[in-house]
């Protein structure tokens, strides 16, 4: 299993990784609406977050030499289903995966959002990253 560390998202500072390698799949977790640079939780409306998230996502993605056109499914957990309808329609927009997507009571910074995925890997995508020893 490979853990590597990435230069476009916020370093966590607990032993949480963003991203492993196992076989041919990547496991992305943990994804939420943070400023790269200074981790902290952009301020903004429901759909300013998920922009953010899949601009982090994004990010992440093209580090690891992959797009979004590698993603399998992803999983979603949001605070409150009230703003169900407008995350289907940002989601969209981006992907045509499928999706899971969980209530939950908080996340982390309180963000509104957090989102997982699953991305499919062959031979020459192996990530650009430095792997942890």
């Amino acid at each position: 299993m490979k853990h590597p560390f990435s230069q476009q998202l916020f370093p966590s500072s607990s032993s949480f990784l963003y991203y492993i390698e196992e076989g041919s799949l990547g496991f992305i977790s943990g994804v939420i609406a943070q400023h790269p640079d200074t981790g902290e939780l952009i301020s903004g409306d429901f759909s300013e977050q998920v922009e953010q998230t899949f601009h982090n996502l994004n990010a992440l993605l093209a580090e690891l030499g992959l797009s979004s056109q590698d993603i399998s499914r992803t999983c979603i957990q949001l605070c409150g289903y009230s703003h169900l309808e407008e995350l289907n329609q940002l989601y969209s927009n981006y992907f045509k995966v499928p999706r899971a997507t969980v209530l939950v009571s908080s996340l982390p910074l309180s963000a509104k959002i957090q989102l997982d995925a699953v991305v499919r890997l062959n031979s020459e995508q192996q990530s650009q990253l430095q792997f942890a020893k």
